[in-house]
């Protein structure tokens, strides 16, 4: 039996459903990739900060990562994810944004000063989204 595109495409999506991988909310599912994106961006600059020695601006960087993250885990909960994944969803987005920058340093990039100035541009128009998810999120698992 030879099973077509649209019955295979059928299927995957059916078995991501089935595992809590396909946003209910497409939008909060993409806030969610932005905002756990900027919390990894967020930790490099606290990297860089606490490497040239300003404890104080890497901790005030660290918080604000966080921050972000707690967001990004509020955005897969509306988006409709199961909980068992949100964690580990959130930890995966933040840390391929951790590893891109890491990666960009390491090299020595060009570029890397003004994708960061770009990066800064797109977490600051999420700024207020990131401010609602994480207020929700922490009134959630905080019950209050």
């Amino acid at each position: 039996m030879r099973v077509t595109k649209n019955q295979y495409l059928s299927s995957v999506f059916g078995s991501l459903i089935a595992l809590g991988c396909v946003a209910a909310e497409p939008d909060a599912y993409e806030d969610a990739q932005v905002l756990g994106s900027c919390a990894g961006m967020l930790d490099f600059m606290a990297e860089v900060q606490a490497a040239n020695g300003n404890a104080e601006t890497a901790k005030s960087y660290n918080q604000k990562a966080n921050s972000w993250r707690i967001a990004s885990m509020g955005a897969l909960t509306e988006a409709g994810w199961m909980e068992e994944n949100v964690v580990t969803t959130t930890d995966s987005i933040y840390n391929a944004s951790l590893t891109k920058w890491k990666s960009k340093a390491e090299m020595a990039s060009q570029s890397l000063a003004s994708d960061l100035s770009d990066a800064t541009k797109v977490c600051l128009e999420f700024n207020e989204k990131q401010e609602e998810y994480r207020k929700r999120e922490k009134h959630r698992r905080l019950g209050s």
